[in-house]
């Protein structure tokens, strides 16, 4: 369920803009103003700068709200305070109907924008009575007239705080703020309420007027946004005039364009197969390249095995000669050893007749 969050502190401190700042300021400076007393209770404390304000000068402020987000909110805030304010303030999350404030009387009780959330707003003024001393006072502020926001159970002018007094409690001021009214409640003996004079109604006519001339001057600043707002369709027409306008030559363009990129990625198809097709010629040709390299290289390993062989066996014929030469060798130094000896003379002469004998023969 949504929770009627009120930003008080935030639009005191401008952070909701300048103009809504002024106005906060003006109620919460006059119901601290009118704060008599030293011990004072703020029912539906929100945000909790109006207790703040009163501790700081010294007053003992008890502030209370159903929200724990308010409540938790006012505890940070008052957390930058002197420790001297803090110890004149409290926070606490509770219902102003049922909770114990035990023999406590007050001096002032704050309903600051409380009652329109109210069904019963009369329940809270008659236990504020019991609250407070014999002097006390209820200050009470509620927005004057109509207003949307989606918690607000009722709708005040000046005549609704008037039926708010009873025996104990009379109306002794009342002031306007425009989109707000204000109203102090004292608790009197003498049982006295207030009169309806012609100073109270010319105040009320002027808040009227002053809410009137809100009213007119939202009212132009409608039509001057109306008026804009108009002038931007009408620009926004044409400008939609013109834009179908050239949709048609949009719709040309955008139909070459398609036609091109089908082009394009009929061309890119045909690239692509193309592609597949070196690919492929080239993976033949490789594997071809491979082969008769792979021949290649086993022909030149066999020629090389050849060459190796023939070589092999030049070499084992160099040695075999090498080896009758030096045969040879010896039987030549035998040879020459032997012919100058008297046997080697009669043999030599013994084969020089035969050779001679086979010649005639």
């Amino acid at each position: 369920m949504k929770k009627p969050i009120d930003r008080v502190a935030e639009a005191y401190f401008g952070e909701m803009g300048e103009a809504f700042q002024g106005k906060v300021k003006d109620r919460v400076h006059w119901v601290c103003e009118n704060s008599f007393g030293e011990l004072i209770l703020d029912v539906g404390c929100s945000q909790g700068i109006t207790p703040i304000l009163l501790g700081r000068e010294g007053k003992r402020v008890k502030g209370i709200d159903l929200l724990e987000e308010s409540i938790s909110y006012a505890k940070r805030l008052l957390s930058g305070e002197s420790k001297i304010t803090q110890e004149y303030v409290e926070f606490e999350t509770a219902n102003f109907i049922n909770y114990d404030f035990g023999d406590e009387k007050y001096d002032t009780i704050i309903f600051g924008e409380i009652l329109e959330h109210i069904t019963d707003p009369k329940r809270f003024l008659t236990q504020a009575d019991k609250l407070l001393n014999e002097e006390g006072q209820v200050i009470v502020t509620v927005p004057f007239g109509i207003n949307n926001y989606f918690d607000h159970k009722k709708t005040y002018y000046l005549q609704d705080l008037l039926d708010f007094q009873t025996e104990n409690l009379s109306i002794t001021e009342v002031k306007f703020f425009g989109r707000w009214i204000g109203a102090i409640f004292k608790k009197s003996s003498a049982k006295e309420q207030l009169v309806i004079t012609t100073e109270l109604l010319k105040r009320l006519e002027d808040n009227f007027h002053t809410l009137e001339s809100e009213y007119l001057k939202q009212k132009e600043n409608l039509v001057l946004k109306n008026k804009k707002n108009l002038k931007t369709l009408e620009e926004n027409k044409n400008n939609l005039k013109i834009q179908e306008e050239n949709q048609e030559t949009k719709n040309a363009l955008l139909t070459d364009l398609q036609k091109q990129i089908a082009n394009l990625q009929e061309t890119e198809k045909k690239l692509s197969e193309e592609n597949n097709l070196l690919k492929s010629k080239s993976k033949s040709l490789e594997n071809s390249y491979k082969k008769k390299l792979e021949k290649k290289q086993q022909q030149f390993l066999n020629e090389k095995e050849r060459k190796v062989k023939s070589d092999k066996e030049l070499l084992e014929s160099y040695k075999k000669e090498e080896t009758l030469l030096k045969s040879y060798s010896r039987l030549l130094k035998r040879y020459e050893a032997l012919k100058d000896s008297k046997l080697g003379k009669v043999t030599l002469k013994y084969w020089k007749l035969r050779r001679n004998l086979a010649r005639r023969s």
